[in-house]
């Protein structure tokens, strides 16, 4: 993963506030804590929040949801071609398994059931973690099991709200 900042450096850390990826250039180390430099001057002006980070031209996590009801749709809204693809294969492997178990098939019902909802979850944290410019979540690991490495999306037009 790389630096939310300068997205050519690897990442060194993570902000403790906002989760940003930081290089050593853009870390700030306060008594052990790191922290980007608008966390640290929101604790300095002692506002109390803490400022976040919208990218301009990410996924919407609504429809990303929607979408994530159709099985690898959301994926696909989120950029996310080969994990749109493992999520149809499972998908798929879940049914036949579910038609062809006899006694089992209601453990595979509930499989099915239990993806179905993962999907919907996983489209719309992956597009809620891009507009911030956060590491998409891996909940059940697949990304980490395929070796599936994404780059971290780029925060060249952000927004800062307080």
């Amino acid at each position: 993963m790389n630096c939310a900042i300068h997205t050519q450096t690897p990442a060194a850390a993570f902000c403790r506030t906002c989760g940003k990826a930081l290089c050593e250039n853009c870390k700030r180390d306060v008594m052990g804590a790191i922290y980007c430099e608008p966390c640290i001057a929101v604790r300095l002006q002692g506002t109390g929040v803490t400022p976040v980070a919208v990218v301009q031209g990410t996924p919407s996590p609504g429809v990303a949801a929607w979408l994530g009801m159709i099985p690898g749709v959301g994926a696909m809204y989120n950029g996310q071609f080969i994990k749109a693809f493992i999520h149809v294969v499972i998908f798929a492997v879940l049914i036949v398994a579910a038609d062809h178990s006899g006694p089992a098939e209601p453990l595979f019902g509930l499989l099915i059931c239990f993806f179905w909802f993962y999907m919907i979850f996983e489209a719309y944290k992956t597009a809620k973690a891009r507009q911030f410019g956060l590491p998409a979540p891996d909940p059940l690991g697949l990304d980490r099991m395929f070796g599936i490495h994404e780059e971290q999306p780029p925060l060249a037009s952000t927004a800062f709200h307080g």
